[in-house]
């Protein structure tokens, strides 16, 4: 390995680390009661020098929630290239979006999070860039399954495949973020369970979109 290549592998290495303190210290404390002295304490370097790899407490976040997307669209790459019919492949898509709540709830709400509060986009150009390119290739990944399934004939022909895959997209993050909020009420006030309210919803959202032709 050349000289080059080693200082840019250390770099990146380097970036990592400053990523996962910032990840720890934001998880934990939130982004609000975290500071950049105190990100680069943890990892025992100069706020000049965290400065050099982010420009700001808001690309770090970015960067933390690119890793979440990264291991989101991973999920939904896997599901899209496994068996079964499109709306088989849909259910997938949906249950791993619901496992990744639950897996990894802080990147969950990391990402939803970034998304609603502009002041982080427009501090995170580049960064954002790149999750954009993430969150549309996921949303392709969905309306390219719901195309496969109206072609297979599982899944209602009426519908049209991106806008579809957008209102699921909406959907689930809705429920999940209401169950999140209020699991808690609706346990003690209406005896329902939160996991199951999600698992209902999912059922009824997909059972919409199967055509009539497909057998229970």
């Amino acid at each position: 390995m050349g000289t080059i290549e080693r200082r840019e592998r250390e770099k990146e290495q380097r970036r990592a680390v400053i990523v996962s303190a910032a990840e720890e210290l934001f998880f934990s404390r939130g982004i609000a009661n975290t500071t950049m002295d105190e990100i680069a304490e943890k990892v025992e370097l100069s706020k000049g020098a965290v400065y050099l790899y982010f420009k700001s407490k808001e690309e770090l976040f970015a960067a933390i929630v690119q890793r979440g997307l990264a291991i989101l669209r991973g999920r939904f790459e896997t599901v899209v290239q496994s068996g079964g019919n499109g709306l088989e492949r849909l259910r997938a898509i949906g249950s791993e979006f619901y496992r990744f709540h639950l897996e990894y709830p802080n990147y969950f709400s990391a990402i939803f999070y970034h998304e609603f509060h502009a002041t982080f986009q427009h501090k995170a150009d580049v960064l954002s860039d790149e999750m954009f390119k993430d969150g549309e290739a996921m949303m392709e990944l969905t309306a390219q399954t719901i195309r496969e399934g109206i072609a297979d004939g599982s899944i209602r022909a009426n519908v049209e495949p991106l806008t579809t895959a957008v209102i699921l997209d909406g959907f689930l993050t809705g429920i999940i973020r209401m169950v999140s909020a209020e699991k808690d009420h609706l346990l003690k006030c209406h005896e329902i369970n939160g996991d199951e309210l999600i698992r209902t919803a999912m059922n009824m959202m997909f059972h919409a979109l199967k055509a009539n032709t497909v057998k229970e």
